[in-house]
């Protein structure tokens, strides 16, 4: 297995990045196991804040959660050779779920859907966004393979089409990274939940 977890030093508050494979079950093990070595103050999870509550509320009934897209049909489709996998992310609901039931603060990190939405039309043009549609009809008929984590970066790059879509997500990545510093001032040890797709790129903002 690639490496899943750094532990860093922000200006004196222990911060530990732990990469996830969103959807897979058994990455449940992988937090708890995580929450168990560091004891940290306070979660972070990488999902938008309107989300924790539809996520909230699946914890509770099963319910709320948004429809399925043509990636999230492509993603299910591909990682679930890895094992059984559900959206929205186990690994995340159960992070969630562990904050409701011990009162752990916990903080979203990810832009919120507003604010995607922006930085979407500010560098994607209309006519890129077209091309890429025809390319990506193409890629999501691909199969990947490799090991799990290999798997779930060959399926975000096979999304980075148009090009400048992967300027969005460097803003995310930078997103992530403030948001972390922010809370960890205030909170150490500080444990992030984030997707291995985009870890990486957040601990090189944060070494940066």
């Amino acid at each position: 297995m690639s490496q899943r977890e750094w532990v860093l030093d922000i200006h004196g508050s222990s911060v530990v990045l732990l990469g996830i494979i969103n959807g897979l079950t058994r990455e449940i093990e992988i937090v708890k196991q995580s929450m168990d070595r560091h004891r940290p103050q306070a979660l972070g999870v990488c999902v938008p804040a309107e989300h924790i509550e539809s996520i909230r509320k699946w914890n509770r009934d099963e319910t709320g959660t948004p429809d399925y897209t043509e990636f999230d049909a492509l993603y299910l489709r591909e990682m679930s050779k890895y094992g059984e996998i559900k959206l929205p992310s186990p690994s995340i609901s159960y992070a969630i779920a562990v904050s409701d039931a011990s009162g752990l603060p916990l903080y979203p990190l990810d832009i919120n859907d507003d604010e995607y939405s922006e930085l979407y039309m500010k560098h994607v043009s209309p006519v890129s966004l077209f091309i890429s549609s025809l390319l990506r009809r193409s890629s999501r008929k691909k199969q990947v393979g490799g090991t799990v984590e290999e798997a779930v970066c060959a399926i975000d790059r096979l999304e980075m089409r148009p090009r400048s879509l992967a300027t969005v997500e460097k803003e995310r990545e930078k997103h992530i990274a403030a948001s972390i510093r922010e809370r960890s001032r205030d909170h150490s040890p500080f444990l992030a939940v984030i997707g291995y797709e985009r870890v990486l790129g957040v601990l090189e903002t944060l070494n940066g």
